[in-house]
């Protein structure tokens, strides 16, 4: 039992690290979004495993787990918060469930697929709901609310992204 929770820490360190190369995150930095990856991994497994919890709960709480995680590397190291947390997460993203379910879709097994569709759907809203949440105070006062698309001068993404406040 416990060897089978080790494979599956290092296979997510590995896969976390090799999003972090191919996002061009820092390389001082790789190994340590490898561990908050692992963890966050290895908590989502955790829950399903041993405490029978919901995909969608493992999820969000594994996630919230990396926000944090995230949040108090990126403190202690300097660096911004999504160069941890982007490349964590990835081992937590539903794609195997979405791919087995546009396969059964595209095998005739509509119903059966749609249900695989929207488990991983599903799922997917676990991990933004998990990051969606955590920001604090703090983070509004750094970058000011953020601002509507199209209000005050901006324009499509760019009325999206939060500017600095200086």
């Amino acid at each position: 039992m416990m060897m089978h929770y080790l494979q599956a820490f290092v296979f997510a360190f590995f896969a976390t690290v090799a999003f972090g190369v191919l996002f061009q995150g820092p390389k001082r930095i790789l190994w340590r979004s490898g561990l908050i990856g692992g963890l966050g991994w290895l908590a989502f497994i955790g829950m399903k495993e041993l405490f029978s919890v919901h995909s969608f709960s493992a999820n969000f709480l594994a996630t919230v787990l990396i926000a944090l995680f995230s949040e108090i590397f990126a403190r202690i190291w300097k660096e911004p918060v999504t160069v941890f947390e982007i490349p964590a997460i990835i081992p937590l993203v539903p794609g195997l469930g979405m791919y087995k379910g546009m396969n059964y879709i595209l095998q005739d097994y509509v119903s059966y697929g749609s249900e695989v569709l929207l488990g991983a759907a599903v799922d997917s809203c676990g991990d933004h709901d998990g990051v969606r949440h955590l920001p604090g105070p703090e983070d509004r006062q750094r970058y000011g609310p953020p601002a509507s698309a199209g209000s005050a001068g901006h324009s499509g993404v760019q009325g999206l992204i939060c500017k600095r406040s200086g």
